[in-house]
């Protein structure tokens, strides 16, 4: 079967249905979940939201991993902007970003 939305909606011929709350959940209920953890406003800028990331105390990283993630976040901060909110990033930039490094 395809890689397609409709192929990705099942499993060996069989309709696939997710019981995690992460696939069940509602997208209001999700986006209001985002923005209680963003603060009160809900807006977070990409080199803080990626710093969030790297100091989480319950992820144990290696060395090489955080190394390897440092370059990414650099290379998307330039892309992005260090101080592009995160909310604001979208198609655009993923085109963008897609036509950098086009897969053939």
């Amino acid at each position: 079967m395809s890689l397609t939305s409709a192929g990705l909606r099942h499993y060996n011929g069989k309709p696939y249905l997710p019981t995690h709350e992460m696939f069940t959940e509602t997208v209001a209920s999700a986006t209001a979940q985002t923005h209680a953890n963003l603060g009160s406003e809900g807006k977070i800028i990409f080199d803080e939201l990626c710093q969030r990331y790297m100091d989480n105390p319950t992820v144990k990283r290696v060395d090489s991993t955080r190394k390897n993630y440092i370059i990414i976040q650099r290379a998307l901060s330039e892309l992005l902007g260090a101080d592009k909110y995160v909310h604001e990033i979208g198609r655009k930039e993923f085109t963008k970003l897609r036509n950098l490094y086009p897969i053939h």
